[in-house]
């Protein structure tokens, strides 16, 4: 019976003393099966249930209502700031596509491991209310978009309003003096800077797919076209890397983007060409009213000819100039009638 009480108590000692670690996993872990691609209801559901099973224990924080077991309000907040930033963070690395934009996630993935040993720290409430702030403007910033069907750059900065309002009502709801809101608004301002720079991806939009090919054609549920048979090595390749052109010939780039049903805007195909005395110069803009709902993205391209030799690509941006895609491609002119070896490809 001494055995058995002797190894109870060790299993309880081990149990708390990971408990930290137990819970942030077990965060990831159900996001990453329970989360599907951010516009399903459920998903926007699950992430308000963290937002507000997070509210309530801060609120009893700051109202210094305190369970018999002090760390249970830790663990609960770091189980729902490990769910909630594990998720945001595939959703926002899905849209980005530009560099910024990945360095931006790079931040989400170190805020999200410093979570892990944060939990000693969500007791003091200013930690605790400066990552609640974090995470529900990122929450915000892509729920309000699907919600109201509408992807205009306004709703980032009401977004940003909305989540920094409710961490400041947090604020005044603690009867505790040990507690500053000062880190939450600072973040909300590197979060404005960072739109403004367009660091941060484009969020509730998703690349699908994004090609460099010839000879596209279109039929009323699928498209079809040719690209250029890549190397052995490179068989996973769908999108012309380099560009064996003949005179004339036409290359298209081809983009499916996702957006959530019912949502509405205009995506910009911009294509550029390295002028070896200029850098990088503008070429042919295209604008194209686009549509959610459709799971493999809503279809679009633009095409050209007249090509000079070098280097090329093409930006997939928002009207505001927020990446959701880019190609990069080489052209090689070669003599009429040069053989050229394609291969057929569908696209989604």
């Amino acid at each position: 019976m001494e055995g058995a009480e002797s190894g109870f108590v060790a299993a309880w000692k081990w149990i708390r003393r990971n408990a930290s670690t137990m819970f942030f996993f077990g965060g990831f872990i159900w996001d990453s099966v329970a989360l599907h691609r951010g516009s399903k209801p459920w998903d926007l559901w699950l992430l308000l249930i963290y937002m507000c099973l997070s509210i309530v224990v801060l609120a009893l924080i700051g109202r210094e209502i305190k369970p018999k077991r002090e760390e249970w309000f830790n663990w609960v907040l770091q189980f729902c700031f490990g769910g909630t930033l594990a998720s945001l963070t595939v959703l926002y690395f899905i849209s980005a596509a530009s560099l910024p934009s990945l360095i931006f996630i790079l931040f989400l993935a170190v805020v999200l491991v410093a979570n892990e040993y944060l939990e000693s720290r969500y007791g003091h409430m200013t930690v605790s209310l400066t990552m609640f702030a974090v995470g529900s403007m990122m929450y915000l910033n892509f729920a309000i978009p699907v919600v109201l069907k509408s992807v205009k750059p306004v709703w980032f900065y009401v977004s940003t309003a909305l989540g920094l309002g409710i961490a400041f009502l947090l604020r005044r709801f603690a009867i505790t003096d040990k507690v500053s809101f000062k880190p939450a608004l600072v973040a909300g301002v590197v979060f404005v800077l960072l739109f403004l720079l367009k660091w941060i991806p484009p969020v509730p939009i998703v690349k699908r797919e994004m090609i460099v090919c010839r000879e596209l054609q279109r039929a009323p549920q699928t498209a079809t076209a040719m690209v250029e048979a890549p190397p052995w090595w490179h068989f996973w390749k769908r999108s012309e890397s380099t560009v064996h052109l003949r005179p004339g010939e036409k290359v298209y780039c081809y983009t499916a983007v996702f957006l959530p049903p019912g949502v509405e805007t205009k995506i910009v195909h911009q294509w550029y060409y390295h002028d070896p005395n200029k850098g990088w110069t503008k070429d042919l803009r295209i604008v194209v009213p686009v549509r959610g709902g459709r799971d493999d993205g809503w279809r679009m391209w633009s095409y050209k000819w007249n090509f000079a030799a070098g280097d090329w690509r093409v930006y997939a941006e928002t009207e505001n100039g927020q990446v959701v895609a880019v190609a990069h491609f080489t052209v090689v002119p070669v003599p009429a009638g040069t053989a050229v070896d394609f291969k057929p490809i569908a696209m989604r």
